[in-house]
């Protein structure tokens, strides 16, 4: 499962860790690896997903996201691709200044 790929990486030892960008793209099993992660302790400014060509596996991986904390960014990106920001994106990267991100929902 990717949870373990991740523990790996950054030997967290139970604390919560941040990625700035996620980028999953595995032929269709993009499901299985987003249900594989604990949102409790591992959290992406961005992921990227290829869009599936099925429309409910993609309604559900934007309810999967929606429910952990992220939005879908509606501006264009790559025609195949679904690009999710971190409700938290503001806080986290307080310092820096981010222009132009539209998010479904948002005025």
């Amino acid at each position: 499962p990717l949870q373990s790929v991740l523990d790996a990486s950054v030997s967290t030892k139970g604390k919560k860790y941040y990625f700035d960008f996620a980028s999953i793209d595995i032929e269709g099993s993009e499901m299985s690896a987003l249900y594989g992660i604990d949102y409790d302790r591992i959290s992406f400014g961005l992921i990227l997903l290829e869009k599936n060509g099925n429309d409910e596996t993609n309604r559900q991986v934007h309810e999967l996201l929606s429910s952990k904390g992220y939005d879908e960014v509606t501006q264009p990106c790559g025609g195949q691709n679904l690009m999710y920001v971190n409700r938290s994106f503001d806080r986290i990267y307080a310092k820096l200044r981010v222009q132009n991100f539209q998010l479904r929902g948002s005025n």
